[in-house]
């Protein structure tokens, strides 16, 4: 009879030793996703042959007014593509509007403004978004800015990333 009842015992202890792994196991990987959602740099929407993705400019404090953000393309194509650049600003919130407290522009590396950029196969290229936070914004917001690449006379999909940035209200500026 004693025998029985141990062997019970371990069963039972096995069946909550598999349900507390299998536990920690889905908190771990919600834990993971959810590091990757709230961070404020990465990866775009990468097509098949064009991958995109940014970082924001080190040592920036949230309250500055001008930010720069560095946007990185890889071409995965056999060929020279030829890009247009265009960035646009979006909702950052279903039934919200775009936030017009933000300016922006596409810059080359050396601060030129450009609209078109043209990446050798199996390389990457670089670009600035540079966002300018106007005087005296009222309320606190986000701005969202969606950069494009679009290839031209290619079969490659368009590359986009969405940039998200908090825009403190002027009184923060000082």
């Amino acid at each position: 009879m004693k025998i029985k009842i141990s062997v019970f015992n371990n069963m039972f202890a096995f069946a909550n030793l598999s349900q507390f792994l299998l536990i920690a196991g889905i908190m771990m990987l919600s834990g993971v996703s959810y590091a990757q959602d709230a961070s404020s740099e990465g990866p775009g929407q990468s097509s098949e042959l064009l991958t995109i993705e940014y970082t924001r400019q080190e040592g920036v404090s949230i309250t500055t007014k001008q930010i720069d953000y560095f946007v990185k393309l890889k071409n995965s194509t056999v060929k020279v593509e030829n890009l247009s650049l265009s960035a646009t600003s979006i909702t950052c919130n279903e039934g919200s509007l775009p936030s017009s407290d933000v300016e922006f522009e596409l810059l080359s590396l050396e601060g030129v403004v450009i609209s078109k950029i043209d990446i050798a196969a199996g390389s990457e290229a670089k670009f600035i978004l540079r966002t300018i936070k106007k005087d005296n914004i009222e309320n606190s917001s986000w701005s969202c800015v969606e950069v494009i690449a679009t290839p031209q006379g290619s079969n490659a999909d368009a590359a986009s990333v969405i940039i998200k940035q908090l825009n403190p209200n002027a009184s923060n500026f000082k």
